[in-house]
């Protein structure tokens, strides 16, 4: 396995798995969902952050590893049907990518799920979050906004969170 950090960066073909996977075990021992935003790649630590920028189009995406793949070819890198979908790829199958390790797979993570005029809104949102068994708070935003985030994290809130809520991925701490 491959000891990466942060930066570490490969340039290759990528291509997408989706439906005869989803459901069954991930090398991570989740169970692969195939509209979740998640990577197969054969050598970096499981539960590793990746920046995956489609060289043809310069979409991008912020994926986890969280299975072994590809086995085909000079493939590089196997994503979800959704990060293809996002990457702009789908329709095509196969796209050459950049990939950027972003964070170690212990690095811990969290999701603004919205920021708010009203403070009452913000935490409407966090009681919410709360009742959806998350831990979630309110901190101070620009412009006399209140955000709301949800976290820390492991890896599958990181995608359910994203699913039930939306919101944008960050590290913790991060205040970005």
């Amino acid at each position: 396995m491959a000891r990466v950090s942060p930066g570490w960066s490969q340039v290759g073909q990528a291509s997408w798995y989706g439906g005869q996977f989803h459901g069954r075990a991930t090398a991570s021992g989740e169970t692969f969902d195939m509209n979740a935003l998640t990577a197969a790649h054969r050598t970096l630590p499981l539960g590793t952050w990746i920046e995956v920028t489609n060289l043809e189009n310069g979409r991008h995406a912020e994926l986890r590893v969280n299975d072994r793949g590809p086995f085909v070819g000079d493939r590089i890198l196997d994503v979800s049907r959704a990060a293809a979908r996002k990457l702009g790829f789908l329709v095509d199958g196969t796209a050459r990518v950049k990939i950027e390790v972003t964070a170690p797979p212990t690095a811990c993570r969290e999701i603004q799920v919205g920021a708010y005029r009203e403070e009452e809104n913000a935490r409407a949102m966090v009681a919410r979050l709360e009742d959806d068994g998350e831990s979630a708070r309110t901190e101070p935003g620009p412009d006399r906004l209140t955000r709301v985030v949800a976290g820390p994290l492991d890896a599958s809130q990181v995608d359910r969170v994203l699913e039930r809520f939306g919101g944008e991925v960050r590290s913790c701490g991060s205040g970005d």
